[in-house]
């Protein structure tokens, strides 16, 4: 399984230029979540889950993405 998503939340006046994305890894014993936040045009932070249930994975996948859209952040088109 892999997955890959782009987010972006784009408000000028609020000055907001921001983009997160996630991306599903198959490891050794499991898989990776990998995530990666910041201003667009700089370099992103990234950050890494690891989970050994693919179960345990689609929920958290499910609520960062959740999350991210209750923000204000939109697939990009």
């Amino acid at each position: 399984m892999s997955y890959r998503a782009t987010l972006r939340s784009i408000e000028p006046a609020a000055n907001r230029w921001r983009e997160y994305r996630v991306e599903v890894i198959p490891a050794l014993f499991g898989w990776t979540l990998a995530t990666w936040r910041g201003r667009i045009g700089s370099t992103l932070r990234r950050r890494d889950l690891e989970f050994t249930t693919q179960e345990e994975l689609l929920e958290k996948l499910a609520a960062l993405l959740r999350r991210r859209i209750q923000h204000g952040y939109l697939f990009p088109s």
